[in-house]
């Protein structure tokens, strides 16, 4: 049975790739700056018009939210997905697949659902106990969101600042606040 076609229409996505079961997608923090200089040529050669709102990478998988303005999504994906592996693979010496499916895509339709999607993204690394503070992860845009280090221009989050007001500074503190209480905290 074929697999059900890819949403291809322009809009905002929730992204993940994960990695052959058991094995890691990054060995460490070189493979992650090569993905991540893989996904900013992906979007180069595709020609894509995306805007990456929020990335995070894990050893076992990453997380991306971002805005596709054209139909690029699945072809640009496609292209990271195999430079990614051929460099992994050249790299630590394997063969074969690294990624276990192809990639995960869930639309996002609200800016309430983009804030929400952004904070999973960027706690991502909190929630899996590998550090005490989305600030304390260094694979993640969330540092260079609230401004405090230049990715060089990989990422925009403006579309998820501007979700908690106009006031950059007040939109920043509100995003910080959302993103790093806890969920209970956040209740009380």
């Amino acid at each position: 049975m074929a697999r059900p076609l890819r949403d291809s229409d322009p809009g905002l996505f929730h992204i993940t790739v994960n990695a052959i079961e058991p094995g890691a997608y990054f060995f460490d923090g070189v493979d992650k700056m090569i993905w991540r200089a893989t996904l900013a040529r992906t979007i180069v050669r595709v020609r894509a018009e995306w805007t990456i709102v929020a990335h995070c990478e894990m050893t076992t998988h990453a997380h991306l939210i971002v805005a596709v303005a054209d139909g690029s999504l699945s072809a640009g994906m496609h292209l990271l997905g195999g430079e990614y592996t051929r460099a992994f693979n050249h790299r630590h010496g394997r063969k074969g697949p690294l990624q276990q499916r192809r990639f995960g895509a869930v639309r996002i339709v609200t800016a309430a659902h983009l804030a929400n999607a952004f904070r999973y993204v960027v706690r991502n690394p909190v929630e899996a106990g590998a550090c005490r503070s989305p600030l304390d992860w260094p694979d993640s845009s969330y540092r260079a969101a609230l401004g405090l280090e230049d990715d060089g221009g990989l990422t925009d989050a403006s579309a998820v600042i501007h979700h908690f007001g106009h006031n950059r500074a007040r939109a920043l503190a509100e995003l910080r606040l959302f993103v790093e209480l806890p969920a209970a905290a956040r209740a009380a």
